[in-house]
């Protein structure tokens, strides 16, 4: 879907080296799920401010979420997503509130 909205898109297990503008991340509930969030959200206090929108099967717990760009329930309706994701481009990366 992303592709074909004209971006580019990369799909890895870690984030990339080089600079990017967004990261997606697939966020299943279930043991592990919100500590392997916050290690990614981490590890990208080096790159250049990207903006994180976290994919998830249930709502996040409040605390989690206010360190994400945006958050999409799952199922995912394509028109809400497009929403959201324009808002989360649009708006200034939440950077400086992450740990």
């Amino acid at each position: 879907h992303l592709s074909n909205k004209g971006h580019s898109v990369l799909i890895a297990d870690d984030p990339p080296d080089e600079p990017f503008d967004l990261l997606i991340i697939n966020c299943k509930s279930g043991k592990g799920s919100e500590s392997r969030l916050n290690a990614c959200i981490k590890t990208m206090a080096d790159h250049r401010s990207p903006r994180v929108l976290g994919v998830f099967d249930r709502q996040p717990v409040e605390e989690l979420e206010r360190q994400l760009d945006g958050c999409v329930i799952q199922p995912i309706d394509l028109q809400s997503f497009d929403r959201i994701l324009t808002d989360v481009l649009a708006s200034p990366p939440k950077s400086v509130d992450r740990p």
